[in-house]
């Protein structure tokens, strides 16, 4: 990867006054450049301002189905209202099974509008609830100015984003391996259909990998593109421009011209020699634990300040954190690195050890990463004399967790999709590449997902309805006919249902704004039991043998149900799959006639003497038994 260094000594300078170039001349409304690593701004215009963005909405759309269902290769039956969607299709015909591999190239390549409701109704059950999790994911991103109402961007009231929301999004996805290779190709044939990429930059401009176009009357045409050069990595965003593919050519021979990524640190290199007391060593280095690199032009002065103790008190636990390397440009951070203790180093003072050299070596590439070994050591600046003085945690014991869990619980993905990030290589803890299986605490430890920190998790809500026939759930309706978001309107915040019940149906119905929760509840490993109660007419004795033995539904060989009579005419129904109107499907193949269903247990929740249409708060003890 070629790189130029800035000088370093105590400082970077560019030993040049500061002259920014003018940016290029663009026609679009609102437009930036970013580079995709730092995400510094390079170059703006009106980037802040809210307006349409047709179908670059599809970036969301394709993040939020791979953290949801990280096996692309999922084989999706497409149900008939997924079909004839207005505008661009990948022309899907009901019944036919693709993978959901097959799906997102025709929603990035084709921008295919079959195919993004055909996504968001396979990973969530509906595209309302669907539509609610690319909002969450939104604001887990920190894109505050952008508001999804479908999944494809077709006109809609309230749909919008700006150009610098959507230049952080696309940095995320171009950062996910599977994501970055579809919206990089230019054409393939899948499911019988040839497809070929929308974006022309990728013929047009050389080193452009990505990523997505989009167009309507109301929106205009938008653009979000990647291009790469020497190692540099360029995000372009342009809204309501008639001439994005020169724009954009423009923006990223602007950026490449004028700011090249500047080598401020590099890892494991011997950084300094601090003072050790109460041991035979009497120095001990530290060193960088990460590289850092920054997008800088002509005449920019970058500074670099130094957290470390004057001296250190022996024992010390090599791997852990000494101190942080930072740099600075202009009063902002831009980087930074830990510097951590390049080997043990024993207590030799009488009483306190045995009285040999401790075993201070030079390091290697090797850091702590949460899997056990030394603690690092948590600090703050002392302003009275500049030094850094240790933090003790309350306790003492530090209460570590599996990362999965940790990032779960913040919100940025589930459980399973967190294997996939920490796979990736894109979770840190305390500047080190985090793997599968290695803990942390989020109050002692600096955990960073593409090297942003870990947001508090937001408070959320987590309610059960008892639904009462003749609603619908979902947030709205084109029909008008009520809806569950009716019921719960008084609970203080904006909350969606955790699958689904029939018009018919009645019952338990988790409704919540966590959508971490919502992925990991709704995803069929995670195989939730779901209990019913069901009142028929019909021969039941003949029924039970049917109801209990091997079935299918749409050609999906369904896992067996546990099915039991609990008075007359009534059965109680446990499932795991919950497919579309599961239930009843089952009933009719047996031969009977439902007159009336309710869901009374969704895994170990029980619906109890909660009155039709009420709705009540999870306690802390039934969050846990959702979670674990």
């Amino acid at each position: 990867m070629k790189r130029f260094a800035a000088v370093l000594l105590t400082l970077a300078v560019l030993l040049c006054p500061s002259v920014r170039a003018a940016g290029p001349g663009i026609s679009a409304a609102s437009a930036i450049l970013i580079d995709g690593e730092s995400g510094r701004v390079l170059y703006a215009q009106n980037a802040e301002e809210e307006r349409p963005i047709a179908s670059i909405t599809k970036l969301m759309t394709a993040l939020v189905a791979v953290e949801s269902h990280p096996d692309l290769s999922e084989v999706v039956t497409i149900r008939p209202e997924w079909t004839g969607v207005e505008g661009s299709s990948m022309y899907l015909k009901a019944g036919e099974e693709l993978t959901l591999e097959a799906l997102l190239y025709g929603l990035l390549l084709a921008s295919g509008n079959d195919a993004a409701v055909a996504i968001a109704g396979f990973c969530a059950g509906d595209v309302d609830t669907f539509v609610a999790w690319m909002n969450d994911k939104a604001a887990e991103l920190g894109m505050e100015h952008t508001h999804f109402e479908n999944p494809n961007g077709l006109n809609d009231e309230g749909h919008y984003s700006t150009a610098a929301d959507m230049a952080a999004l696309a940095r995320v996805v171009m950062e996910h391996e599977a994501l970055a290779k579809i919206v990089g190709t230019r054409s393939i044939t899948v499911a019988g259909r040839t497809l070929t990429n929308h974006n022309k930059l990728l013929w047009r401009y050389e080193g452009c990998t990505g990523l997505k176009t989009g167009y309507t009357d109301r929106a205009g045409r938008t653009l979000v593109s990647c291009a790469e050069r020497d190692g540099q990595r360029l995000i372009a965003v342009t809204l309501n421009d008639p001439n994005d593919w020169a724009d954009h050519a423009a923006l990223f021979d602007y950026g490449f011209a004028h700011y090249r990524s500047a080598m401020l640190a590099l890892a494991n290199r011997t950084f300094r020699m601090l003072p050790v007391t109460g041991s035979l060593n009497r120095f001990v280095p530290v060193y960088t634990a990460a590289d850092v690199y920054y997008p800088l032009t002509e005449g920019e002065l970058v500074r670099a300040r130094v957290e470390l103790p004057e001296r250190v008190e022996a024992p010390i636990q090599g791997g852990t954190i000494a101190g942080r390397l930072l740099f600075t440009l202009d009063g902002a951070v831009i980087g930074e690195t830990y510097l951590l203790y390049a080997g043990d180093v024993a207590d030799d003072r009488a009483g306190r050890g045995p009285a040999r050299r401790s075993d201070v070596r030079e390091h290697s590439a090797g850091c702590w990463t949460g899997s056990g070994r030394g603690r690092p050591t948590r600090w703050r600046r002392s302003a009275a004399a500049g030094s850094l003085i240790r933090i003790c945690k309350k306790g003492g014991a530090a209460m570590e967790e599996r990362l999965q869990k940790i990032l779960s619980a913040h919100g940025v993905s589930s459980r399973r999709a967190a294997e996939g990030y920490l796979s990736a290589g894109r979770v840190t803890v305390n500047g080190c590449t985090a793997r599968v299986g290695d803990k942390a605490d989020p109050e002692r430890d600096d955990i960073r997902v593409d090297g942003r920190p870990l947001r508090r998790p937001a408070r959320r809500t987590y309610l059960m309805l008892n639904k009462p026939r003749g609603y619908v759930t979902t947030l709205s309706d084109e029909k008008g006919r009520r809806t569950v978001a009716e019921l719960v309107a008084g609970c203080g915040a904006r909350v969606w249902p955790v699958g689904r019940l029939d018009l018919d149906s009645e019952g338990l119905l988790l409704l919540t704004d966590d959508g971490a929760l919502t992925h990991a509840l709704l995803h069929p490993s995670h195989e939730v039991e779901k209990e019913y109660r069901v009142w028929v007419e019909g021969d039941v004795d003949a029924a039970l043998p049917v109801l209990r033995g091997p079935m299918e539904l749409d050609g999906y060989a369904l896992r067996p149900a546990r099915v039991t009579p609990a008075g007359e005419g009534v059965l109680s129904v446990v499932i795991h799959e919950g497919r579309n109107r599961q239930v009843r499907r089952m009933c009719a193949a047996a031969g009977l006639r439902v007159r009336r269903l309710q869901r009374v247990r969704e895994g170990e929740l029980c619906l109890g003497a909660l009155p039709v249409g009420a709705w009540r708060r999870l306690t802390g003890e039934e969050l846990c038994l959702l979670r674990k």
